[in-house]
This record gives C-alpha cells, structure tokens and sequence, in this order.
C-alpha cells in the first residue's frame, strides 16, 4: 500500500469540495421495516416518548462551591462487533472513576461480550436487528439509565454514555470522576469534543492499549457549532441524576439531551475532550465496516437506515475511505458528517494530537 510521509508536525493533506450543496439523503428507501427518517424527530431520536430536548447554556464555575455529596460514576458503552477495542475502552471507564459499566450489544458477531465481561463490563443486553437502528440504540440506553438510576437510588449519580471508540478524560486530563465532584450542584451536564485519531504509517494499533497511546495524529472534530448547546460543544455524554430520579435522557448520537418538559440544563465553562478511534487495526476494521456498509444481493447494506437520516455522511463514508486511509492517501479521504459545513469535505489534515489537545498530553507520555 502507498503511503504519505509525516513531516513534521503535519501529515499534509488536500481539500476539496463544492460550496452550497448538501449530500441528500437516499430518497429511494421505502421499506418502513428499515430504519431511517420515519423514525427521527427533531434529532430528538431515541429520548423517552413527549420527551422534549432541552437548551443547554454554559455557567461560570470559578470559585463556586463543588458538590457537599460524594457522587457516583457510571457508563454504558454500545458495542457491535467490537472486540478489537472494548478491553481498553472499559479499563479507561474504570480507571476514570467508574464504579460500574453495562454493555448494550447489538448481537455482535465477534468476541465483543467476552472480551468486556474479561475486563469487569456487566452485559445489560444484547439485542438483534437486521440494520443499524440509532433510534432503538438510543432508547434502549435510556433504559439502562432509566432502570439502575430508579432502582439505586444514589443522592448523586452521573452517568457516561459511550461508543465502544469512545474513550473518556477528564479536564485536563485529569479522572472524569475528579472533574465531576469539582463541579456545583447546578451543574447538570457537561460538554465535550472529540479528537478523531487515525493510523499513520509506523504507528499501528495494539490490541487493549488506550487508542491514543498507540496513534500519533489525528484531527478535531467539530468545534463551535451551536446545533446542541450555547457553548458549541460536539456531544454531552456526561450527565446527573439525583435522588435515584430519572429526569435527563439522551438523544441520538448523545449529542443533546431531554427532559420530561422543556428546561435548560446548565454546563461548566469549559469544554472536556475524549478520544474518538473509529479505525483500528486494518483487518478488525475493515471487516466491521464491511459488515456495516457493504451491500447485498439484494442491494441493501445494514447502515442504509442511518445513513439515510445522515444523508451519506456518516459510516458509509468511512467505508468509502478506509482503503485510503490505511494506503495514507488522506488527501482522498472523505470527512464523516461534514454535512455541518453545507458541502462534502475530501481530503483531511491530520495533525499531531498532542498539538491539537495538550492538556491531555501528559496522560500518555511519547514514550509509552
């Protein structure tokens, strides 16, 4: 496979693209048992039922007092046939306060459920679908949420919702479960970016170690966009319950979040970071996204649904890509979910992460 040369600081990388037009979505899906627009509401997917999403708006933390309680920290963690990473993922949960971590499965077809019940995960759930269904994902991790927080009863428990290529940091890098005690009680959420790390040539993936001990680059996603909260945060996966009330659900993507009526849930100042690894080692990978995008005799793939409501921006780009990414042709490598910027992006600069998020750069020293 070819590959392009690190210099520097940079991996260079073209971009390209048409002002002003959208991707659409795949208007040729009829077939209702297939997920897809006829179950997106307001990217409100996926939240309890009259559930409305909230405003989110940034509160000024300095010097006010933190939490008299002590708090508890839990994650849930989707997972479909992800073997190759759930053993780091639920070892940094626990090594960032988690006291307990369930694994919502969709029937993964690998050793995913073994390799994360090895490493302390407790399996909620593994439920069948015959296509990607977000919506049902989403619900289904509410009720997780919904049952333990109404059956524990815990005066404050947070709680984590995670991709199985999600890897969680507190500020600075600092424990999620220290950054959290710190906060006052207002606070109810917190919002985070993400840094997507990619594989460039000598710097593979090595099965259960943290993704970014192993990559050296990547890029950021998203930043200052307003679609989910005041302060242009790309996700909220960090938010509280009290007094064992059920009262702050999730919506598709874990972007934003609902309330039983319309409310405005307050956030720190500041903006968490969390490592995104989407692409792991490149056989792991491929096969997943094979699995994921690639059609049938009968002309359907397992993410149409999805991609239908992204309108193509989201795995089925990865798919498109993946040959050039591991070949470091980043300059023919599609940007997932650029629908933000009205137009396809193609072509990525990756640069160093430690550049790109230094505050987290003293958790994996360039030694390790």
């Amino acid at each position: 496979m070819r590959t392009s040369s690190v210099k520097g600081a940079q991996v260079q990388a073209g971009r390209r693209g048409t002002r002003g037009t959208r991707s659409r979505p795949n208007r040729e899906i009829r077939d209702s048992s297939i997920p897809g627009l006829q179950n997106q509401r307001n990217l409100n997917a996926g939240a309890p039922t009259g559930w409305q999403r909230c405003n989110i708006h940034g509160m000024d933390v300095a010097g006010r007092q933190p939490e008299a309680d002590s708090i508890e920290l839990y994650a849930t963690i989707s997972t479909w046939m992800d073997a190759d990473i759930i053993e780091a993922n639920v070892r940094n949960c626990f090594e960032n306060g988690c006291s307990k971590v369930f694994i919502l499965d969709n029937a993964s077809m690998d050793r995913t459920v073994e390799v994360a019940l090895a490493a302390g995960a407790t399996l909620w759930e593994t439920y069948t679908t015959e296509y990607y269904n977000e919506d049902l994902r989403i619900r289904k991790q509410n009720e997780i949420i919904e049952k333990v927080t109404k059956a524990e009863k815990h005066k404050i428990l947070w709680w984590m919702t995670l991709d199985a290529d999600e890897f969680c940091a507190g500020h600075n890098g600092e424990r999620v479960i220290d950054t959290l005690q710190k906060l006052p009680e207002q606070i109810s959420t917190v919002g985070s970016i993400c840094i997507d790390l990619y594989p460039t040539p000598g710097n593979p993936y090595i099965l259960g170690r943290h993704p970014a001990a192993c990559f050296t680059h990547g890029i950021k996603r998203v930043e200052g966009c307003r679609m989910y909260c005041s302060l242009g945060h790309y996700k909220h996966i960090y938010f509280k319950q009290t007094d064992g009330l059920f009262n702050v659900a999730q919506t598709r993507g874990n972007h934003s979040l609902a309330t039983p009526g319309k409310a405005t849930l307050l956030e720190p100042d500041y903006t968490l970071q969390f490592f995104h690894a989407p692409y792991r080692r490149y056989e792991e990978t491929f096969t997943r996204l094979q699995a994921l995008c690639d059609k049938n005799a009968a002309g359907r793939h397992r993410s149409m649904g999805d991609d239908e409501c992204t309108g193509n921006h989201g795995a089925i780009k990865r798919w498109r890509g993946v040959q050039h990414l591991y070949a470091g042709e980043f300059d023919k490598v599609e940007m997932p979910h650029s629908q933000i910027y009205g137009r396809q992006v193609v072509g990525i600069a990756v640069y160093p992460w430690r550049v790109l998020a230094p505050s987290l750069a003293g958790m994996f020293p360039k030694s390790d």
